[in-house]
């Protein structure tokens, strides 16, 4: 019990360093400004044409599977296309 009653309040001095630390690795990391000239979606099975081969297992579950629709995708890109 002891140990408990001594971890939080550590863990409470300790909180402000970690958030500085955090700002300081994302000031780090910032992404630069990029141009995406690109981007090709390409929809595909689940398991390739050689796995498909190797295993029944693999081409019923090829057959199940349905292709996501390119609409469905790019709705999900976090920009603007």
């Amino acid at each position: 019990m002891r140990s408990r009653t001594l971890l939080l309040p550590a863990l409470l001095a300790l909180a402000p360093l970690a958030s500085t630390m955090s700002e300081a690795r994302a000031q780090d990391v910032a992404p630069r400004s990029s141009i995406i000239d690109t981007i090709i979606i390409v929809r595909d099975n689940v398991f390739s044409e050689e796995e498909a081969a190797r295993s029944g297992i693999f081409r019923v579950m090829n057959k199940l599977h349905i292709v996501t629709k390119e609409f469905v995708i790019r709705d999900y890109l976090q920009f603007e296309v």
